[in-house]
């Protein structure tokens, strides 16, 4: 049952209340279907007003207490709000149309070659392509001659600029899950990061089942804590200009359904009658904007004896989650300690409780190094080797020695999460890594290549 809600709720910025009215829908696991569950975090969605991505209190990251899937709940109703899944995607300032289209004509050739032995495909091959602007499916025209190759995506926009640029791709407007495509028509299904937001992924997959010939492929891309590495971003050609992605807010983006790691995705698919063909692991190019970013694309086949399989239960994602910033920190404060080997730091910071968060890092990881906490209007906030800051350029210039000041928030971290968070059990989630260490990035993070060097775990 959708219910229409009056919201209130914080703006990017976090100063001030904004209200929408949206439609929402209370949520159960997708995967196993249990209404047991417990609240992680809040989501963010997408203020069409604004034109940015906003703190979403009313909806909630929370994890199933029996199978450990991680989901929001409740969830922006996509039937019931068209307007709003059709302009939330691709008008972020982050994420604008133009630029996201870029990248996936960038992705189209070097994802095709890097799968195409097992499509199967030929010049009579009917395609399928779920939420993009045409970009993959038409090189897959142009490669292998044939006719039909469709693109089911919400967004108006993206439809215009499939209509536009990819004359050999045949769009649809509309959500998934309200198509119907005829019974083993077609060849090859992706769903391209599109997985996440599928309102029921076991309507998607059963129709997705349903519509593949029994030779046919399913493509799934996914991207998220477990399954996906974020590296390399030092490289002045990056869209991300050298700071890295390794925070909440990215890894849970705008009003996703379903945060999918290895076990949860497995599940799903053995439920709806598909197994794993391949697992590729893929890192792009130099040549690629995303240079360095590491994903994993999964090639299926339909299981024709259609065996349910036991669910299986992983709450590792969960405390993955949980701790990723802690785990960040750490992994960023000891490499700064080592390359600088600091004896005093004064912290920088009118949160209180975000210094305890860190001063417990520096306590457990470190040794012989005093870290003291300063506020704005404190003296003396120069008397140390070095000081770490929260507060963005204009808040700190005329008071901090540029030689001695590390920024330890990346540039747009404060718009979004606040510092931590206090879950139902009173505990404390940190929202936001401290990252002194600005050098050899892909070391900052949890599923790090080399974990042996580094902490890749925390534990109370």
């Amino acid at each position: 049952m959708a219910l229409r809600l009056q919201i209130s709720c914080m703006d990017s910025s976090n100063l001030g209340l904004s209200r929408t009215n949206l439609l929402l829908k209370k949520s159960d696991c997708h995967i196993c279907g249990s209404d047991k569950k417990s609240l992680m975090l809040p989501s963010c969605y997408f203020n069409t007003s604004e034109k940015a991505l906003s703190l979403a209190e009313f909806i909630f990251v929370v994890t199933c207490d029996n199978c450990g899937c991680i989901y929001t709940d409740p969830y922006i109703d996509p039937s019931k709000n068209m307007q709003y899944k059709s302009e939330s995607y691709y008008n972020d300032y982050n994420n604008p149309l133009a630029s996201h289209n870029a990248l996936q004509v960038k992705s189209a050739k070097f994802k095709l070659n890097l799968i195409e032995k097992y499509l199967n495909l030929n010049n009579k091959s009917k395609t399928l392509d779920v939420g993009a602007t045409g970009a993959f499916s038409q090189e897959i025209a142009e490669k292998y001659k044939n006719k039909i190759n469709y693109l089911v995506e919400p967004s108006k926009d993206a439809i215009r600029l499939c209509k536009e640029k990819f004359k050999k791709v045949t769009p649809i407007k509309g959500i998934y899950n309200q198509q119907n495509f005829k019974e083993e028509s077609l060849d090859f299904i992706s769903f391209f990061y599109s997985l996440y937001y599928m309102e029921d992924p076991n309507i998607s997959l059963t129709k997705a089942y349903n519509s593949l010939k029994t030779s046919g492929r399913l493509l799934i891309n996914i991207a998220n804590v477990l399954m996906e590495n974020s590296g390399l971003y030092n490289d002045p050609k990056s869209p991300n200009n050298g700071y890295i992605l390794c925070e909440i807010s990215d890894i849970v983006r705008r009003e996703m359904y379903v945060l999918y790691d290895q076990t949860s995705l497995i599940n799903l698919l053995n439920k709806n009658g598909f197994r794993i063909l391949e697992n590729l692991k893929y890192c792009y190019p130099f040549s690629h904007p995303l240079y360095g970013r590491e994903g994993s694309i999964l090639i299926c086949e339909k299981d024709k004896k259609k065996i349910k399989q036991k669910i299986q239960k992983s709450f590792k994602s969960k405390k993955t989650i949980e701790n990723f910033c802690k785990i960040v920190s750490a992994n960023s404060i000891q490499l700064f300690c080592i390359d600088k080997n600091p004896k005093t730091i004064n912290f920088y910071c009118n949160d209180d409780t975000y210094f305890l968060l860190i001063k417990e890092i520096f306590d457990k990881y470190t040794s012989n190094i005093q870290i003291i906490k300063k506020k704005v209007g404190d003296s003396g906030v120069n008397n140390a080797d070095f000081v770490f800051t929260t507060f963005n350029d204009d808040r700190y210039n005329w008071i901090i020695d540029d030689d001695k000041r590390i920024q330890v928030f990346q540039r747009d971290m404060d718009n979004l999460y606040p510092n931590y968070w206090k879950k139902e059990n009173g505990e404390i989630m940190m929202l936001k890594s401290c990252l002194p260490y600005k050098k050899k990035v892909q070391e900052l993070f949890p599923w790090n290549r080399d974990p042996s060097r580094f902490i890749v775990s925390w534990s109370n």
